[in-house]
């Protein structure tokens, strides 16, 4: 049987992303109004990318966030500000130990 991450793995290419104001709009109108969220949450991020989301909580200001993803080559694509954030870890095998000793507010 074919693995569908060892196949995807041969086409897929990541870039740095770059947070845009029309992002930031699109982020405040989907998740920060919806949650009531401020920058005293504490947020999870499970199958974080290229870490978009996690930019977007720093520029919001929250301080206490985490991202997730199975993807070990994805820390050479998160942006250097929140790479401290980023966590490698298959979820499904790992999400117990995933030093995820601590609650969250939110969980996206």
């Amino acid at each position: 049987m074919i693995d569908f991450y060892d196949s995807y793995n041969q086409y897929k290419t990541y870039s740095t992303p770059s947070l845009h104001a029309k992002i930031i709009r699109q982020f405040d109108r989907e998740f920060w109004q919806p949650t009531n969220c401020t920058a005293d949450f504490s947020v999870l991020e499970i199958g974080c990318g290229t870490g978009l989301f996690l930019s977007y909580l720093r520029h919001k200001g929250v301080q206490n966030f985490t991202g997730l993803d199975s993807d070990a080559e994805l820390k050479n694509f998160i942006p250097a500000e929140v790479l401290a954030h980023f966590k490698n870890v298959n979820i499904l095998d790992d999400g117990e130990r995933a030093a995820l000793n601590q609650k969250f507010d939110v969980i996206v």
